[in-house]
C-alpha cells in the first residue's frame, strides 16, 4: 500500500512539475518541434520560427500559452502570451538556440487548478544567416572649405542590423594610410581631415559598408574624395607589409565650443590600455569616456555634458602598457550652455 501511494504521489508531482503533457507539435515547414531542426534567415535580418504548444484539452483547460526563446548568448527572451497555442519568434542571431514551452491551466481532471505547466524538454535547433545587409542608400559626403567632411546616409532596415563602418583613405606626406572607423548613426564627421579644396596637399577618401549582427557585410557605397589637410604620422610597416601609423595622437574636440555633446578623437600607433577623462578647473573628474584595452587603430568617444554647467573643461589621455606610460597629453574645450 506505501509503495502504491508513493507512485500515485510521484505521479501527481511529475503531471504538476515537470509538464510531461505540454508539447510542441509538428504543424509543418517552418515549425519547431524536434531537436536539430535548422532556419534559414532571411533579407530582413531574422529567422521566423513558428511553434504550435498543445496540452490534451481532454485533461487540462488551458487559457494561455507561451514560449521562452534563449538565443546562442545565452540570453532567454520574455515569455510570449498567446491566447491560442500558435506564435512565432524572430530569431537574429546565428547559431544554436533553445526552446521551452508552457501552458496556463485553469483546471485539469485531477482536481488541480490555476498553475504553469512546462514541457519536459528543452528543444534545441539552429538559425543559419547568409544574407548580407544591403549597400547603405544615399550616401552623401559633404566637404565645406576648411570645415571636416560629413558623411550622411539613409538607415538600413535589417533587423539584424549592427551598424555601419566608414573607411577613411588618406595619403599625405606621410604615405597612404587606411583607417577604419565604426558607428550605428546614420552620419559621420571626420575629425582627422580638414577640407581645403583649393590649397590642400592631402586628400581623403570616404565609403562606407553596413555589418550585421552575424559579421555579414554588405557591398561598398560609391567613393567620394577631396583635397586638404590630413593626419601625419611616420611610416612603419607590419607583418603584411602594410603602412601603420607609428605616433600616438590626441586631436581637438569638434564641435568645440559645444553644446551640449561634442567628439574626441585619438590615434594609437600599438595595443594599449587607453583611459580617457574629463576634468573641470579645479580638477575634479567629471566624466571617464574611456578605461580599457585597444587595438592600434583611429577611435572617436562622445562627451555627453547635458547635466554639466557652461564652461572651460579638460579632457586628458593615458595609454599604458605593461605598467609603462607610453602617451600622455590633455587638451582644453569650452562648454557653452
Amino acid at each position: 500500500m506505501k509503495k502504491l501511494f508513493f507512485l500515485i504521489l510521484f505521479f501527481s508531482i511529475n503531471i504538476l512539475t515537470f509538464g510531461a503533457n505540454v508539447y510542441f507539435l509538428n504543424d509543418g515547414q517552418g515549425y519547431i518541434y524536434t531537436n536539430g531542426q535548422t532556419f534559414t534567415s532571411n533579407q530582413d535580418g531574422y529567422a521566423s520560427v513558428a511553434y504550435h504548444i498543445w496540452a490534451d484539452p481532454a485533461r487540462y483547460s488551458v487559457s494561455e500559452w507561451g514560449a521562452n526563446f534563449q538565443d546562442p548568448d545565452g540570453n532567454w527572451s520574455d515569455w510570449s502570451h498567446l491566447s491560442s497555442g500558435y506564435g512565432a519568434h524572430h530569431c537574429l542571431k546565428a547559431g544554436t538556440w533553445h526552446v521551452i514551452g508552457r501552458v496556463w491551466v485553469e483546471h485539469d481532471i485531477y482536481g488541480y487548478g490555476h498553475y504553469w505547466m512546462y514541457t519536459s524538454f528543452t528543444l534545441h535547433f539552429y538559425v543559419v544567416d547568409n544574407y548580407a545587409p544591403a549597400v547603405p542608400q544615399n550616401f552623401q559626403a559633404s566637404f565645406p572649405l576648411n570645415q571636416h567632411p560629413v558623411l550622411t546616409w539613409n538607415a538600413n532596415g535589417e533587423d539584424d542590423l549592427q551598424g555601419y563602418r566608414i573607411y577613411k583613405k588618406y595619403t599625405c606626406s606621410s604615405g597612404t594610410q587606411t583607417f577604419t572607423d565604426f558607428t550605428t548613426s546614420t552620419s559621420y564627421t571626420d575629425l582627422l581631415f580638414t577640407a581645403d579644396y583649393k590649397t590642400g596637399d592631402d586628400r581623403a577618401e570616404y565609403w562606407i559598408v553596413a555589418i550585421d549582427i552575424n559579421s555579414n557585410i554588405s557591398n561598398e557605397t560609391q567613393h567620394y574624395s577631396t583635397d586638404g589637410t590630413g593626419p601625419q604620422w611616420k611610416a612603419k610597416y607590419n607583418n603584411q607589409n602594410e603602412m601603420i601609423a607609428d605616433q600616438f595622437e590626441l586631436y581637438q574636440n569638434y564641435p568645440n565650443p559645444f553644446n551640449p555633446s561634442t567628439k574626441i578623437s585619438y590615434l594609437l600607433p600599438e595595443d594599449a590600455k587607453v583611459m580617457l577623462k574629463v576634468y573641470d578647473m579645479l580638477g575634479t573628474e567629471v566624466a571617464e569616456l574611456v578605461n580599457g584595452m585597444k587595438s592600434a587603430g583611429h577611435y572617436e568617444a562622445t562627451f555627453d555634458a547635458s547635466n554639466l554647467s557652461s564652461g572651460v573643461y579638460i579632457y586628458r589621455i593615458t595609454a599604458i602598457k605593461n605598467d609603462r606610460i607610453l602617451f600622455n597629453q590633455s587638451k582644453r574645450m569650452i562648454l557653452l550652455q
